[in-house]
């Protein structure tokens, strides 16, 4: 999937998920950024959510579901927290924004 084609359709997903009021903000890194991805190679989403977002492990696995679906790949679902401290800060310098609210 071509990187323009990723964006769209990922954006395009946030805004019609039931849990787009909760998120603040959604970006793209990894292998699909670079353009290095194979036919195997799952998509790498960072997802950040509002302070006053109630989202909890259901959910969390429902997005990802979602995003899953839309783009008709495996989507690792990450939020800034929960990256590795070894590559966090390359992450968050590399990560293209999708969707802000």
């Amino acid at each position: 999937m071509v990187k323009q084609e990723l964006t769209t359709r990922l954006r395009t997903a946030i805004e019609h998920s039931p849990y787009r009021p909760s998120i603040k903000s959604v970006a793209v890194f990894g292998s699909h950024l670079h353009g290095t991805a194979g036919p195997d190679s799952d998509i790498d989403v960072l997802i950040d959510f509002t302070p006053e977002a109630t989202i909890g492990l259901l959910e969390f696995i429902e997005i990802q579901e979602q995003l899953t679906a839309a783009l008709g790949r495996k989507v690792d679902l990450l939020t800034p927290q929960s990256l590795s401290k070894y590559f966090r800060n390359q992450v968050l310098h590399e990560a293209q924004p999708v969707y802000e609210a």
